[in-house]
């Protein structure tokens, strides 16, 4: 099996359906690829599961404790079959590049972890068009700074995609992980200049509630790796300057 898309969800069948009504043809089209779903809800469990049978029959769909999403992400890397895993959350989609994903992880290198695309950010009707990635982008340091790498940008071999230490980050365990993936351990990585996913705020990270979390977390980065949390600054003085506000 080439790869496994996860997607993990709570009691959200509308944004379970958009990310389902995305991956459909793409995971019907490809025999390689197999999609799994994580799903802790409690009042649409079986509502869920019919939606997911009627847009694509080619879906595995299973029960989750509800320990947060990581948590989810975690035991999905157990049951995936793939060389290559993909987390595209429930709420978030595929844009129409996600055709770029097979031909590319075909033709990778073996010695490569991850595949690194951009993301389209959408928040209600408006969608931010991050610049394109590429030239001095590809640089790990200035990658990591001025784009939005999260877990809907990252495929990666599923080996290196966890697990998430969602107990010391309930909320930034994805953005710790590249951390030690890309900075500390030097994975090596290539970046396609396509947007494969919408990334619909609303998320674990983005909303305004959690903040004094996040800053907590922030302060436990800071510890595990000095130039992670000094990362993890500046992208937020990048994103204040680029769109007026913090994420």
């Amino acid at each position: 099996m080439l790869i496994t898309i996860v997607t993990v969800t709570k009691d959200d069948p509308v944004g379970l359906t958009r990310t389902a009504r995305s991956l459909a043809r793409f995971v019907s089209e490809y025999a390689d690829c197999e999609w799994l779903v994580i799903d802790a809800s409690t009042r649409y469990f079986d509502a869920n599961r019919t939606m997911l049978a009627t847009l694509c029959d080619r879906v595995r769909h299973r029960a989750s404790s509800d320990r947060g999403p990581y948590d989810a992400m975690n035991a999905a890397l157990d049951l995936a079959h793939g060389e290559w895993v993909w987390f595209l959350n429930g709420g978030d989609a595929a844009t129409r590049h996600v055709s770029d994903i097979v031909p590319t992880l075909v033709a990778i290198h073996d010695h490569v972890s991850h595949v690194i695309y951009p993301v389209l950010v959408k928040d209600g009707d408006a969608i931010d068009r991050p610049g394109r990635i590429g030239g001095r982008m590809r640089h790990r340091t200035l990658l990591m700074i001025t784009n939005p790498i999260c877990h809907q940008g990252i495929i990666s071999r599923r080996h290196r995609g966890g697990p998430f230490d969602w107990e010391s980050y309930p909320i930034l365990a994805d953005y710790a992980l590249w951390i030690d993936n890309i900075l500390n351990e030097k994975d090596k990585y290539v970046v396609r200049t396509v947007p494969v996913a919408y990334y619909y705020t609303g998320g674990l990270s983005s909303e305004q509630a959690r903040k004094s979390k996040i800053d907590q977390e922030r302060r436990i980065l800071r510890a595990k790796s000095r130039l992670g949390y000094l990362l993890f600054q500046l992208k937020q003085v990048y994103r204040l300057f680029r769109y007026g506000r913090s994420n």
